[in-house]
């Protein structure tokens, strides 16, 4: 029974997370064209949303190394944006758009 109980929390983790994401990064298409300040803010709340789930999570259950990773892949990736966005993005301009045009043509994004 707790397998199944874990499994259907994982699952409504997951499909939540990914539900969350699109529906924000719609969103920020529409308010900036800037590729990290609108992929921050789903990030932000998949942080969050891991955090919740591991504080509600019982630790008996299966899968909570799943919520560990989201929340540690969560975490960086918010740093790393806000890193960009804060010190690149003002002082190294030429150096943030090559930054950004990586990643795109590493995830194969127009």
């Amino acid at each position: 029974m707790s397998i199944f109980i874990s499994s259907a929390i994982l699952i409504l983790f997951i499909l939540g997370c990914y539900y969350l994401f699109n529906f924000i990064l719609l969103y920020m298409k529409k308010v900036t064209t800037d590729f990290f300040i609108q992929i921050l803010p789903g990030w932000f709340f998949i942080l969050l949303i891991s955090i919740v789930a591991l504080y509600v999570y019982p630790d008996n259950l299966h899968g909570v190394q799943l919520l560990v990773t989201a929340f540690y892949i969560s975490l960086v990736l918010c740093i790393v944006m806000a890193i960009a966005i804060v010190i690149l993005r003002p002082f190294y301009p030429l150096a943030y758009h090559a930054f950004i045009q990586k990643v795109k043509t590493d995830r194969q994004i127009r």
